[in-house]
């Protein structure tokens, strides 16, 4: 339930930052925008959804399965956003900003792949 509650802070703050400092949060990625669209689409996709799953993994019932549902979502998740990221610093750019958000999205999965497997060991013992 802690690493649910970390990992969905970090996406809270994030997604508040991109709603609050759209300007501020793009230029720590290095994106520019052609026009007022794509800030709008960059507020709404990086805050909303950053916001979502942040709500989503704060909003989690104490019961097992829901516990264990939400680990994996939230696994697959992180794992994605992981993924992606290795592959466009491959096959585009590595920077510092995104070489710090990729380690900071591999510390992420592995939490939660350890989370995930403590669940599983835990019920396994009931």
């Amino acid at each position: 339930m802690i690493v649910l509650r970390v990992v969905g802070s970090l996406y809270l703050l994030s997604g508040v930052w991109c709603l609050a400092r759209p300007g501020l949060a793009s230029g720590f990625l290095a994106i520019q925008f052609a026009s007022p669209a794509g800030l709008a689409e960059f507020i709404s996709v990086y805050g909303g959804l950053q916001i979502g799953l942040g709500l989503a993994m704060w909003w989690v019932p104490k019961e097992s399965m829901q516990m264990l549902a939400a680990l994996r979502y939230t696994t697959v998740v992180s794992s994605a956003l992981f993924s992606a990221r290795l592959w466009s610093m491959i096959s585009v750019s590595v920077t510092p900003a995104l070489l710090a958000m990729a380690v900071l999205e591999g510390v992420l999965v592995a939490l939660l792949l350890m989370a995930l497997q403590k669940h599983r060991a835990r019920q396994a013992l009931l």
